[in-house]
C-alpha cells in the first residue's frame, strides 16, 4: 500500500474522499497509480493528516535545515 492509499484510508475510504472532493469514486482510485493532482493535495492532507511533503514531494519538498557558518562560539 503506498503513501497515497494510507491517505485515502485515512481521511475515510475512496467514497468518502470522493464524495468531499465532488469526483467521481474512479477518479480517487486513479490518483493511487498516477498521484494526487497538485490541486487536491492541501484538502487531502487536510482530511487525512498525512504530510503535503509524503503526497507531493515533487511539489512540496522536505525542509532542509542548516546550520549558519559563523565563528565558532567560545573563541
Amino acid at each position: 500500500m503506498n503513501i497515497v492509499s494510507k491517505s485515502i484510508k485515512k481521511a475515510g475510504g475512496v467514497t468518502k474522499v470522493s464524495k468531499s472532493f465532488g469526483i467521481s469514486y474512479q477518479a480517487v482510485q486513479q490518483w493511487v497509480e498516477k498521484g494526487v493532482p497538485a490541486g487536491r493535495v492541501l484538502k487531502l492532507e487536510s482530511q487525512s493528516g498525512v504530510s503535503r511533503t509524503l503526497l507531493r514531494p515533487d511539489l512540496y519538498p522536505p525542509e532542509i535545515k542548516t546550520l549558519a557558518t559563523g565563528e565558532a562560539k567560545g573563541s
